[in-house]
């Protein structure tokens, strides 16, 4: 490029020294002004910055001390809870009192084991003991026996002590027990027999008075701080330093950081329940589910920040007016030399490029003029260049926006790496573009596209090279980091290629998106050092756009996979709810996992057989689909191990997944079974009703598969809805069996009470009207039926023999006997009823008299004569005596 030779100045833009110290305004006053402004302006904001750095620091060690003082009180708590779950478990293991337990649960009538066991309880509560009460819950959810008298009978079903205490040891949370009227914390463990069984659940309830000693104790909290606990609900369970208005912590300050469910801990500044202004340190303690808040006055933190700030202020003053009489010699000297200079520098500028600064300094400023005199000169010499490195850089960017827009506009990962290879080629001049993708195991990156001949023949040859190896792709991805060699005969660390034998240097970039290395970008030339900053600027934010569309593209290919196993999810659900039989929802599971891409078998087997032990021996055929005939198989099958070796790998608690047989990670021992079945890949999914393995899903491939992490997880969706299923259409039946059992049973002893309840009465017959002449009437009867039992008949009769009854007659007559059969039974049960109080009352009169008599031949007499009336009988004889003495009178 022709450089313009220089046009001497006009006078209108011509500058004169005194003109321009004009234009300046004297540059001794604005160095001046300027030294003093940016002094003043460093001193605030250092002193600004030392107030607040002190006060973060002050904040800091606040917070840091009250956390301290939380951990403590915390770790305190934690101890406390275990203590509790170890005097507990002292008590449960108590070999006496065990036995104690198990005798009382597993006979609850036996009264002497019950009481022995209340007094040994009755020992571990009160003052100085854990708990202040124990008690025992049976089977039937029944407190069958506790310290407390209160509590005995008491039904705790639903209660998570109970629910949680038959699985192991649990700790509750603080809940109000209206009984005792106070917050209270449960500890409870199950009691087993010797067999391992469970028989029922050991309570121990303790209130809040040592919690409370715990959080309100200790020190290191000032003059202002405190310590209190809190109840997921936000309810106050210990004393503050204040009243509080209410006994639920107020919506602002803290709460709103408590509730939300990730904040386990966590200390900030904010308003404590009484609207004081805190520092606070907040830590949520799991194993009783409440809130620990320690506490501070933001007053207090603050005192010695004010001191420290103060001190600042005048330190401050001081460095100002040191600062001002420095900056005033420092610019009387700098400023006779720098006008100098910038006359020369408004000759520059009005195009002068000959003119040249005088060297006459030493010091800076003379390098300050060496310096321009070499930036006149290489400006000079740029200025030709210049147009040209502009065009370049301009193409370089269209480029980039090309494949940005390339990025943006194409969803098909593969049409848009060739699109980027042939931009990169085509623009730059490059010899060879190439990219490469991460394998699934991340080991290789893999050849996806590359231009030219030589890049055909290595993609026909799935070209890879090892991520870490001894190659640039291999560095790039392993490092995330850009390699370039811009003289590949000097580079270590590289793959020579023999199919790219021009190659002078080259450049490795990784393509990374979101933090994860997706692949490289290769770019080869046939120049030495054909890399430089701008064009490695460039080619990254190509490879970085690229990474973006990939990363794009695989999320859009997971929401449509995760899209699609949804919808099958959702269809097999509707199958599955629909289902009026275990058959049915047997084929409904086999019906979609048969459209798994890629499988060759899939067998849905239940437990046939068990071992005595209870483990599985042979299974039965519910559901079978072969892909080779494309039949779905009739159930019935049975298969054992030796038939069916897959069913050896089974987990009867977990999934089992082999992706490929010939992977070496894989066990030998399944490595072999596979072999020999002819499988290469094979998922097993176990099938647990009411938590018992009840059966398997096996889904088999020939050859290897890649099971996705949504595959798996849709498999194990499909057994646990079939597990809910199962589990409902077998309560629905057991419900069903015990309806007709409850209904058959109520039949059989209503039938027993009416056959002896005519049989004491024979017959009741009740006539109304005046009967026709036998043979001359015509009649309508209804059987009157109690409970399925037939106890008699209500009968019309016409003297009109040729009267027609009609259905609203039949129908009334019908529904009036049902009313007769309710109302008799009704009736019957009343009798009985009232026969049963007045033999209970009779019962009550003799005991009474019997407790009232004052020797035993009273009590003999009262005996004889009671039962004799009673009894209705004329005679009534009480001996006492061994059966051989006692001899009965004879009748008279």
């Amino acid at each position: 490029m022709k450089r313009p030779s220089p046009q001497p100045a006009s006078p209108a833009t011509s500058l004169s020294p005194s003109h321009a110290m004009r234009m300046f305004g004297g540059i001794g006053r604005s160095l001046l002004a300027a030294f003093l402004i940016l002094t003043l302006i460093s001193i605030v904001l250092v002193g600004g910055a030392t107030a607040v750095v002190g006060f973060d620091a002050l904040r800091q060690a606040a917070l840091a001390r009250l956390s301290s003082v939380a951990d403590l009180k915390q770790q305190a708590i934690q101890d406390w809870i275990v203590e509790r779950q170890n005097d507990l478990g002292v008590i449960r293991s108590d070999p006496a009192l065990s036995a104690l337990m198990q005798t009382a649960l597993s006979e609850p009538e036996n009264a002497d084991a019950v009481n022995a066991l209340v007094t040994r309880l009755s020992a571990q509560t009160g003052s100085g003991q854990p708990f202040g009460s124990l008690f025992l819950i049976d089977a039937h959810d029944q407190s069958h026996v506790s310290t407390d008298p209160t509590q005995v009978g008491k039904v705790h079903s639903g209660k998570p002590y109970l629910v949680q205490g038959r699985l192991g040891p649990y700790v509750s949370s603080p809940y109000f027990d209206l009984t005792l009227g106070a917050n209270q914390i449960a500890v409870a463990a199950p009691v087993q027999d010797r067999n391992g069984q469970a028989l029922g659940v050991l309570v121990g309830q303790t209130n809040l008075d040592h919690l409370s000693k715990i959080v309100l104790s200790g020190s290191g909290l000032g003059s202002t701080g405190e310590s209190y606990l809190v109840s997921r609900n936000f309810r106050f369970l210990t004393q503050t330093r204040f009243t509080p208005a209410e006994d639920v912590l107020p919506l602002a300050g803290v709460r709103s950081r408590l509730g939300d469910p990730a904040a386990s801990s966590g200390q900030d500044i904010y308003e404590n329940y009484a609207g004081a202004s805190v520092a606070g340190v907040y830590r949520f303690i799991p194993g009783l589910e409440v809130y620990l808040l320690t506490e501070q006055a933001v007053a207090e933190v603050l005192t010695q920040a004010q001191r420290a700030l103060l001190a600042s202020a005048a330190i401050s003053l001081v460095a100002t007016g040191i600062a001002a009489a420095g900056a005033y010699l420092t610019t009387r000297r700098l400023t006779r030399p720098i006008v100098d200079l910038t006359q020369t520098v408004m000759r520059v500028t009005e195009g002068d490029l000959q003119q040249t600064a005088t060297i006459e300094r030493r010091d800076e400023i003379g390098v300050l003029a060496q310096a321009f005199n070499r930036m006149t000169t290489q400006l000079r010499e740029s200025i030709g260049t210049l147009e040209t490195q502009v065009q370049a850089r301009t193409e370089q960017l269209r480029a980039s926006a090309d494949v940005g827009r390339a990025a943006a506009s194409i969803l098909d990962p593969d049409r848009l790496l060739r699109e980027v290879t042939s931009l990169i080629t085509e623009r730059f001049g490059f010899y060879y573009t190439a990219i490469f993708t991460l394998d699934e195991d991340r080991r290789y990156a893999v050849l996806r596209e590359a231009t030219g001949e030589a890049g055909q023949t290595l993609k026909a040859r799935g070209h890879r090279l090892e991520v870490g190896g001894r190659s640039m792709v291999g560095y790039a991805t392993a490092n995330l980091q850009p390699r370039v060699a811009l003289d590949v005969g000097q580079e270590a660390v590289r793959f020579a290629n023999p199919l790219l034998p021009e190659t002078r240097s080259e450049i490795a970039l990784p393509l990374v998106a979101g933090g994860r290395v997706l692949g490289a970008l290769d770019v080869q030339a046939t120049q030495a050092a054909a890399f430089d900053e701008n064009s490695i600027a460039v080619l990254q934010s190509m490879a970085d756009q690229v990474a973006v569309a990939l990363a794009n593209a695989q999320s859009f290919d997971t929401i449509q996979a995760t899209l699609q196993a949804t919808t099958r999810l959702y269809d097999l659900s509707r199958a599955l709810s629909a289902a009026t039989s275990a058959h049915v929802a047997y084929a409904a599971v086999i019906q979609p996992q048969a459209r798994l891409q890629g499988l060759d078998r899939l067998d849905l087997l239940l437990v046939a057989a068990r071992t005595p032990s209870g483990e599985p021996l042979e299974y039965r055929v519910a559901a079978e689909w072969d892909a080779p005939t494309g039949a779905h198989v009739e159930p019935g099958r049975i298969y054992t191990s030796e038939q069916l070796p897959l069913i050896s790998l089974a987990d009867q608690a977990s999934m089992v997944l082999v992706r490929n047989a010939d992977d070496p990670q894989v066990p030998l021992p399944t490595r072999r079974i596979l072999e020999g079945s002819g499988w290469k890949a094979v998922l097993l999914a176990p099938l647990l009703v009411r938590n018992q393995f009840e059966g398997l899903l096996i889904a088999a491939a020939r050859r290897p598969l890649n099971f996705e992490d949504i595959d798996t997880r849709y498999v194990q969706s499909i057994t646990e809805q079939l597990a809910v299923v199962l589990n409902g259409l077998r309560s629905h039946e057991e419900s069903r069996l015990a309806l007709e059992r409850i209904a058959l049973l109520n039949q059989r002893l209503s039938g027993e009470a009416w056959r002896h309840y005519l049989a004491s009465a024979q017959q009741l017959l009740v006539e109304s009207g005046r009967a026709p002449e036998t043979g001359s009437g015509n009649r309508l009867a209804a059987p009157i039926v109690v409970r399925g039992e037939t106890l008699g008949t209500l009968e019309l009769e016409d003297a009109d023999a040729q009267r027609q009854w009609t259905d609203e007659e039949r129908n009334l007559l019908s529904t009036f006997s049902a009313e007769v059969a309710l109302a008799i039974e009704n009736a019957r049960l009343i009798e009985q009823t009232q026969r049963r109080a007045a033999r209970e009352k009779q019962l009550n009169q003799i005991a009474e008299r019997l407790r009232q008599a004052a020797g035993i031949n009273s009590i003999l007499r009262i005996a004889a004569e009671e039962l004799g009336q009673a009894l209705e009988t004329s005679h009534a004889n009480v001996r006492l005596g061994t059966p051989a003495s006692v001899t009965l009178p004879r009748k008279t």
